[in-house]
């Protein structure tokens, strides 16, 4: 394999392009910047026989999804609505979030020119949801969006003065559009949903609690960063993690905020330098915190991620170095860690929290990152029919801060796989070729499995020939009770598919289930499952009725005639 290789630091870290030969397609934009080796792991498949073997299966099998990473590729969707004239430019603002009715399928972005806020669909489908924003001018001001109680919350930081939270209702909700909750007379920063679904804004004056009492409504209240935090410049990035609220301050020193109050700076010794970036603390699915780092005083370049448990933030540990510039994070449908890199011509990377793998994702022609208010978001939290999700950035169509606004994307990432729930018809019938159908299906979303052993037996009185002792008379034919193993299906499917499974019996098992009361049995389902759960446990197989014996009627005895 051929391979084009920059170096990024002194340190073991190399942004790696390969190009593969013709028969392995390459990955649009696809770049690895660790050397780690992963190894692969081998799964053993055992096979489970019943002691007795009356039928033959066929089984057509849906196999999982795919691995991670293997079709994530990257594309870009121009913000039509809004369009700049000739000779200007536009702008998106850095607020991307989940549509507040539920379903997860829009995402809401603000628009920078018009003030308006739009929904952009994972296939680009645009529209306007709502208007009345302040007008601003020039590169975009700090914007943040968080998803709660059915609404849309969103922090407008151009009001003069101040910024203001607003909530945004569907047009099926109670209150639809942009309705105004709360002013504050500062500058915002960041905002997150804490542990107690308050929504926490990290503002210059300090941490801003907005309790949600009667949506769209909230009660707000602003408690100041106290010493040792440097308490010049209130608080930046911040998220939710653990049973705390996690931010930093104006040299980037972190802390948490909870029902107790303030604590920290983290680590209590030596110094672990934070991001004042806004969007640069996470708190991924393994419950760790991930926040960007590397600049002095919190300014400069954030070149590591550094990550620590919420039950334990003096551990703060590297586990990403060599990197750019970290200007905004976020958590995909994976559950790893992906981020704006704004190093060189800007890259959209992905941390893997299992391994500390980085791998690189390239801007495709007529894309770049804006010079300012970066934002990534996650897609729809269902997936799609192929069980993968997307992530969402804030972009342009020219570099340098020029062209109009566009979002980017990155499809194909695959959600972790669920366990399934599989399911059976409990009754079926066995034609006269001695076959049954059985249909398995495996419920759950697209990133669901189920996969094991499902084995059929059933109680049948079987006539059994006994031989008599040489002292006691004839031979004698005795009906005993024996369990017999009637199948063992193999299924491996993705939630929301079905599966048919042709069973054909014996002629011995067919004559045996003629001689069933109603022709039928009650056979038992047991299950060895590797992935899911089974639904039933008792299966109804139903053989047509039986001919009658074709008996011939005694031919008449034809009648005397007496002689005359």
């Amino acid at each position: 394999m051929e391979k084009l290789h920059e170096v990024r630091s002194k340190k073991n870290w190399l942004r790696l392009g390969c190009i593969l030969p013709m028969s392995e397609k390459a990955l649009p934009g696809l770049v690895y910047r660790t050397m780690h080796l992963l190894h692969r792991t081998s799964i053993t498949h055992r096979k489970l026989r019943s002691a007795v073997a009356l039928i033959a299966i066929a089984v057509a099998a849906v196999l999982l999804p795919a691995a991670a990473g293997a079709q994530v590729t990257v594309s870009a969707y121009p913000v039509t609505l809004d369009a700049a004239p000739v000779g200007s430019n536009s702008l998106v603002e850095p607020a991307l979030a989940a549509a507040p009715d539920g379903s997860n399928a829009e995402w809401f972005i603000l628009s920078g020119r018009n003030q308006s806020l739009l929904s952009v669909s994972p296939t680009g489908q645009q529209s306007t949801v709502a208007s009345g924003l302040a007008s601003d001018a020039g590169a975009p001001v700090n914007y943040a969006s968080v998803d709660a109680d059915g609404y849309d919350w969103i922090l407008d930081n151009d009001q003069s003065p101040g910024n203001v939270l607003y909530a945004v209702g569907a047009a099926d909700s109670a209150s639809p559009g942009l309705n105004p909750v709360a002013r504050f007379g500062d500058y915002g920063q960041d905002m997150t949903l804490g542990p107690d679904g308050s929504l926490y804004i990290s503002d210059n004056d300090g941490v801003i609690r907005c309790a949600i009492t009667s949506a769209p409504s909230a009660s707000c209240s602003t408690a100041a960063v106290p010493p040792p935090f440097y308490t010049g410049a209130g608080a930046f990035a911040i998220d939710g993690g653990g049973n705390a609220v996690w931010f930093t301050d104006g040299i980037g020193e972190l802390g948490a905020y909870d029902a107790n109050g303030f604590s920290g700076p983290y680590p209590s010794s030596g110094v672990a330098v934070g991001s004042t970036d806004p969007g640069t603390i996470v708190t991924a699915a393994n419950g760790y915190v991930y926040m960007a780092s590397g600049g002095a005083n919190g300014s400069g370049d954030n070149t590591r991620i550094v990550d620590f448990s919420p039950g334990d933030p003096d551990q703060v540990q590297t586990v990403a170095s060599g990197l750019g510039n970290v200007v905004a994070m976020t958590i995909g449908p994976d559950g790893n860690v992906w981020f704006i890199d704004d190093g060189g011509s800007g890259w959209i990377d992905e941390l893997n929290t299992a391994t500390s793998q980085v791998v690189s994702y390239a801007l495709p022609g007529g894309l770049w990152l804006p010079q300012s208010g970066w934002r990534i978001a996650a897609g729809p939290s269902v997936p799609n029919t192929n069980g993968t999700g997307e992530v969402f950035f804030t972009g342009t169509s020219a570099p340098n801060g020029q062209g109009s606004a566009v979002i980017g994307e990155l499809s194909g990432i695959q959600f972790p796989v669920t366990p399934g729930l599989l399911a059976f018809k409990n009754a079926v019938s066995v034609s006269k070729r001695r076959v049954a159908v059985l249909t398995l299906t495996c419920g759950g979303q697209s990133n669901a499995g189920c996969s094991g052993n499902i084995i059929v037996t059933v109680k049948a009185k079987v006539k059994v020939h006994v031989t008599a002792a040489r002292s006691s008379g004839r031979d004698r034919m005795l009906t005993r009770t024996r369990q017999l193993g009637l199948a063992n299906i193999a299924y491996n499917m993705r939630g929301g598919k079905s599966v048919r499974s042709t069973v054909k019996l014996t002629n011995a098992a067919y004559k045996l289930l003629e001689q069933g009361d109603g022709h039928s049995w009650n056979a038992t389902v047991t299950s060895a499952t590797t992935l899911g759960t089974v639904s039933g446990t008792q299966l109804t197989m139903i053989g047509p009725t039986p001919p009658k014996p074709n008996v011939k009627p005694k031919p008449k005895k034809k009648a005397k005639h007496k002689k005359k």
